[in-house]
């Protein structure tokens, strides 16, 4: 299972790099690094092992790098 995890969020990875590339915003946006913006979420469950885990009630809600919720 661990393996096939690995593959998903690099999969997840690539694809909001390469779309951020394509709209050539990639300056700002595409990947979690210091001085661009992000919106994420924090979760205490792991989404890939069991997907309500992003129904939780106390996730962390980021939009624009700023807690939402």
């Amino acid at each position: 299972m661990f393996e096939q995890e690995q593959v998903i969020i690099k999969l997840c990875m690539q694809r909001g790099l390469g779309s951020a590339e394509l709209l050539q915003i990639d300056d700002e946006y595409g990947s979690l690094e210091e001085g661009k913006y992000a919106d994420f979420l924090v979760l205490k469950d792991n989404p890939l092992r069991d997907v309500a885990a992003v129904e939780q009630a106390d996730k962390q809600v980021y939009q624009h790098g700023v807690r939402k919720s």
